[in-house]
Formats: C-alpha cells, sequence, structure tokens
C-alpha cells in the first residue's frame, strides 16, 4: 500500500510509460501577428518511436490546427488529463509502421491568443514558455531545441540559448536560437535597451528602459555575486545564459531558469522602501535570487502542479546565498501554517513559505550543509517525497479527494 505521496509519483510514473519515444530535437517557428494579436508556432518534434500512436503534452490555451507527417495531415484527438491543471494531451497515429524508419518527424501548427502565458501588442510580446507551450513529454526533455522568431523590426528580442542567425524579411525581423535543452524557451521583445556581459563563462544579457539604467547596473553586479556563490558548490548548469529584462506591465517576477522578467513596479517598491544605498541593494538582492538560482534547479523532475516546490527550493538556496552575502537573514515573518491546514486553500505565497521552512528542516534533519543538501538534491539524491510529506503534509491533509480519484484511475488505468 502506497502513502499518498508515493501513490501520486507511482501514477506519474504509469503516466510516463504513455509517451514511450525518445525525442532528439524541437525545430519551432514563432511568428508573432500584432494585428489579430495572436502568436502562431509551427513545431517540429523529431523522435524515435516504436508505436504508431503517438501522445504529446500541450498547453490548453494552444488552439491546434494540424498535426501533419511528412507534410500529410494527421486526424488527431485531444484530451484532458486530471493531472495537469492547464496542459491537455494531443494523441494522433502515424500512417505508417514507425519500425520502418529510424526518426519520425511530426509537426504541429497552432496559436495562442492573449492569455497568462502570452502577451502581444504593439511595441511588446512576451511567451512565458514554462508551461508547455511547446509541444513536450512529460519529462526528459534535455534534448537540443532551436527556435526561429520572427517579430516587427525595431524590437530588442531575448530569448534563452545562442544566437545563431538574424535578418531582416520586409517589416519583420528574423532571429534563430539555438538551445542545449527546452529549457529557457521563453522570448520577451520590446522596445527597450540592451546591455551584454560575461562571468566565469555565464553569459548575461539585460533588457531594460532607459531610466533604469542605474538598476540595472545593481542587477548586473547582483547577478554575478549570485553565479559567484553557486558555481563554486553546483554542478554546471546545461545551459550559461542568464537573460534579465525590466519592462511595464501588471505581472510578478518571473523566471523560467534563463529568463528572468521583472517589472518596473518591482523596482520602484525597493526605491521607496529602502531607506539606504545598502538596504536598496539587499531588497533587489531579496528579489532576484530566487529567481536566478533557478538556473541550477530547472530541471528537477516533480509530480504534476507542483511546480511551486521548485521555487520553494530557490527561495531556500536564495536566503542561504543572502545570509553568505551579508551575514544576517533576511528580515521577513515567515512562520509556517497551522499543521491542520487545508492545503488545498493555501495561496502561492504559503505554499511557498511552506516548502522553504521544510527544505531548511530537511537540511537540519539529514545534518548536511545547505551547498551539500542544494548539490545532491541536483545529483537527485537527498529530494526524497516521504521526507517531504514527513515534513511538509499531515497525514490526513494531503489532497484526500485527489488521492481517491487517483486509487480510481489506477484501477481502471485510465490516465487522459
Amino acid at each position: 500500500m502506497f502513502n499518498n505521496v508515493r501513490l501520486q509519483q507511482f501514477f506519474f510514473n504509469m503516466f510516463k510509460s504513455k509517451f514511450p519515444y525518445e525525442v532528439s530535437c524541437l525545430e519551432s517557428e514563432v511568428y508573432t501577428d500584432v494585428k489579430d494579436s495572436i502568436v502562431k508556432f509551427k513545431s517540429n518534434v523529431i523522435l524515435s518511436n516504436e508505436s504508431k500512436t503517438i501522445s504529446i503534452l500541450l498547453n490548453k490555451k494552444c488552439s491546434v490546427t494540424e498535426v501533419a507527417y511528412l507534410g500529410y495531415p494527421l486526424k488527431f484527438k485531444e484530451k484532458n488529463t486530471f493531472l495537469y491543471d492547464d496542459v491537455k494531451v494531443i494523441t494522433t497515429k502515424l500512417p505508417v509502421n514507425p519500425n520502418l524508419v529510424n526518426k519520425v518527424k511530426l509537426t504541429y501548427k497552432y496559436y495562442c491568443s492573449p492569455n497568462y502565458w502570452v502577451s502581444i501588442k504593439k511595441g511588446s510580446f512576451f511567451i512565458n514558455a514554462s508551461n508547455f507551450i511547446f509541444p513536450q513529454k512529460p519529462s526528459n526533455n534535455n534534448h537540443p531545441s532551436l527556435v526561429c522568431l520572427t517579430a516587427d523590426k525595431g524590437l530588442k528580442l531575448i530569448s534563452g540559448g545562442n544566437l545563431i542567425k538574424q535578418g531582416v524579411k520586409g517589416n519583420k525581423q528574423l532571429v534563430k536560437f539555438k538551445n542545449n535543452s527546452c529549457y529557457g524557451l521563453s522570448m520577451v521583445g520590446d522596445n527597450l535597451l540592451k546591455t551584454r556581459d560575461s562571468y566565469r563563462n555565464y553569459n548575461i544579457t539585460i533588457l531594460y528602459p532607459r531610466n533604469y539604467l542605474n538598476q540595472a547596473r545593481k542587477i548586473n553586479l547582483i547577478a554575478k555575486c549570485i553565479l559567484e556563490h553557486w558555481d563554486d558548490f553546483l554542478p554546471r548548469p546545461l545551459d550559461k545564459s542568464l537573460n534579465i529584462i525590466i519592462t511595464s506591465g501588471n505581472f510578478h517576477p518571473f523566471s523560467d531558469g534563463i529568463n528572468t522578467v521583472l517589472p518596473t513596479w518591482l523596482l520602484e517598491k525597493v526605491k521607496e522602501k529602502g531607506k539606504t544605498p545598502t538596504e536598496r541593494e539587499q531588497l533587489l538582492f531579496d528579489s532576484l535570487a530566487p529567481k536566478l538560482s533557478k538556473l541550477w534547479f530547472k530541471t528537477i523532475e516533480v509530480p504534476p502542479n507542483q511546480d511551486w516546490l521548485i521555487d520553494s527550493l530557490c527561495l531556500c538556496a536564495s536566503m542561504h546565498s543572502f545570509k553568505k552575502r551579508y551575514g544576517k537573514d533576511i528580515n521577513n515573518d515567515s512562520s509556517l501554517p497551522s499543521p491542520l491546514y487545508d492545503y488545498n486553500k493555501l495561496n502561492s505565497e504559503q505554499k511557498l513559505t511552506t516548502g522553504n521552512k521544510t527544505f531548511q528542516a530537511l537540511i537540519e534533519k539529514l545534518e548536511l550543509t545547505p551547498e551539500q543538501f542544494f548539490r545532491d538534491v541536483i545529483n537527485q539524491r537527498s529530494l526524497n517525497w516521504s521526507d517531504i510529506q514527513d515534513q511538509l503534509y499531515p497525514q490526513t491533509a494531503w489532497y484526500s479527494h485527489r488521492i481517491s480519484h487517483l486509487k480510481e484511475k489506477i484501477k481502471t488505468q485510465k490516465y487522459f
């Protein structure tokens, strides 16, 4: 009999078995259409497969218009999966026996109207690729990716990976990025200034409005401090780029591990609350460190809808790096909720606080230094879900309704 966390992990492993193929590359063309306020995608997924039926995950906000094999349109089905809140499964059947070909290339054409992950308007756009905006498997997405982006001329463009080609066609600009993985594929285009720097073989790029030049310089220095601290202890990440974008908008800071987007209102708050240059630097460090720390932790696998655990790890790591730099703890009141809380009613901030406290407790329980703990987590040695349940979730409060649903699904083998 599984305990609840193991039951969810067991079901996720069964779910992953429905995707029995290896992806060797993702090639995607992205076209920003300001006139119709949509972003169009044409994504080629190159894979090896032994079954004629192929399923892949895509964000629910993506409207699929065609799935094709060698230019031949195929019938496809879209189904929801209760494991993910905002992701659907696209299933199609190949017209040939996959054993007759070494590689299969499927083409997915779809578009996105403005939503939580995609914003497009005259003079700027933002594509948050952290939640299956590109077709992917549930896990093991450490394969190369190539993205060709078409956008209006005059915009400064930024994305993860290396810029390998740039050109102009009519009133549009075309840029091509190559990435070592499918992480960090978020894209931003805006009428901003751009500065580049490097540190310890990491590339740092910052986009910022002209009147935020001083803040951009300070952010660059803080980014180097964070790189220096963790580069001494943690395994080198696959991607060695940090992109930081400062732009206006009513949104919270965001990071996919390579691209970090900061709203200008946050920097104004820092100026307002910080009474001295040192206080302002510490507030900025506190805001930026959890986002930049994701460069090392973004590839850790967690169950569906539990990405906040990665954010909690990053928060815990950033608090440690803050103490290392400034010799004191971050001054905030972040006590744990009552042990009898209803987990489903916790908001995002409470989840992060709870997760951060959990990992701090695990570090003490395992008698490791923070550097040893985070290194082992990245190497998949210390992130034990049983330990997390013992520290984090009361036995009576771990998704009780969800677990009963999981048990029924396991009995009937209905995954999506």
